[in-house]
């Protein structure tokens, strides 16, 4: 493993964690919209690869996956993602991005490998503009939110059962990242009245665990499964306005339990990987009046081109194709109905680099999120993932 490219890698990551990625129209405020980023190649397969077994799997969900690997790895990735958003009057572009992660997986021994990183948590982005001109003082209001959490993240799979059943765990450590609002009242007669503002910044403790499993068999079908509890953080608020007032109190705050499950099938000499996942988040545990229940099901294809196919090539190219159809937690601006959906398509490709040290990884997702009539908005969005995976030659 190259020295420098760890050393740089945690440096940018540090640089950036305060940023958060973009979220929706649809996000919370206080803590921000929970994040489970894939890794590059699970980006264009859909998010999919709960069972993936073949040594090369980044994915955060299952810790289990760790125990395939059999060499020191790393996963570097960065999503840039461009939406338009509208409702009934208005139609807006945002676009914006971030460094998603950082893996760093060191294999111990015959049967186990250990993992430390730096994984996103929560994010939020956007802006609220409402005027409101039938006060006694016609005035605008002005909201912007950014920020996120991340969380210093150490998990440990292993292999047993000569190397067919795979266990593993993980903790995260959420002690980095804040979340800025900033509320700005700006008034039509700015003559004799100014404009106010106030900031309210939160910052947040706590960890985080879960634990995986997966199961292989001879004929090269996978199995497995993840569970990620109930977890309490305390948020600290601070209240800061223009004219030197400043109030600090602080909040217990809660992310819900998640689950989830996924078979995978491998053929021989890695040409094929097709996976399908399905998983759920108990939202509707953590705030019945605000959130519901989500649930996402994902699938994908990784192929591996060679000079065997029609139209062969001497380097070997991974080409990936995957969809996902989810139900989200929010229930909807106000005074909507219905579920707030998110369908995508993905597609993705790897290059490998010369000398065999790593490969680079580059995927699309285009797809669509809630919907005008039901919802009392939607988003149109085309993400894109860059990732960087390296290991000793």
């Amino acid at each position: 493993m190259r020295v420098w490219i760890i050393g740089l890698t945690m440096a940018l990551t540090l640089v950036f964690a305060g940023e958060g990625r973009a979220a929706t129209v649809f996000s919370g405020i206080g803590l921000g919209d929970e994040e489970w980023i894939p890794d590059g190649r699970g980006s264009g397969m859909g998010g999919a690869g709960i069972a993936l077994l073949d040594g090369q799997n980044f994915s955060r969900l299952n810790p289990a996956v760790l125990g395939s690997f059999r060499r020191p790895a790393l996963s570097v990735l960065f999503r840039a993602e461009e939406r338009k958003a509208k409702d009934g009057l208005v139609e807006n572009v945002l676009s914006d991005g971030d460094i998603g992660h950082v893996r760093l997986v060191v294999p111990r021994g015959k049967r186990m490998a250990f993992r430390v990183g730096i994984e996103p948590v929560t994010g939020v982005n956007f802006s609220l503009l409402q005027p409101e001109p039938y006060n006694s003082e016609p005035d605008t209001l002005r909201l912007k939110v950014r920020g996120g959490l991340q969380a210093i993240s150490c998990g440990m799979g292993a292999r047993l059962l000569n190397n067919r059943l795979f266990l593993g765990g993980s903790l995260d450590a959420v002690v980095i990242g804040t979340i800025h609002e900033t509320w700005t009242r700006v008034f039509v007669n700015s003559d004799s009245l100014y404009p106010s503002q106030d900031e309210i910044i939160r910052g947040h403790r706590g960890v985080r665990w879960s634990i995986g499993a997966a199961y292989r068999t001879a004929k090269g079908f996978s199995v497995g499964a993840f569970l990620i509890p109930r977890a309490n953080l305390t948020q600290t608020r601070r209240l800061k306005t223009p004219f030197g007032l400043e109030d600090r109190s602080s909040a217990r705050l809660h992310l819900p339990t998640s689950l989830g499950w996924g078979m995978a099938f491998e053929g021989e000499g890695g040409k094929w990987a097709v996976a399908a996942d399905v998983t759920a988040s108990l939202w509707g545990k953590v705030a019945p009046a605000r959130y519901r229940n989500a649930y996402g099901l994902a699938a994908g294809i990784n192929y591996l081109t060679g000079p065997e196919d029609p139209l062969g090539r001497a380097r070997r190219i991974p080409l990936r194709l995957g969809g996902s159809r989810k139900v989200l937690q929010y229930a909807g601006l106000p005074g909507s109905g219905g579920a707030v959906t998110e369908t995508t398509l993905s597609v993705g490709m790897g290059v490998p680099f010369r000398g065999g040290w790593g490969r680079f990884d580059l995927s699309f997702e285009a797809g669509k999120r809630g919907d005008v009539q039901k919802n009392g908005a939607q988003e149109m969005f085309l993400r894109q993932t860059f990732s960087v995976m390296g290991w000793p030659r």
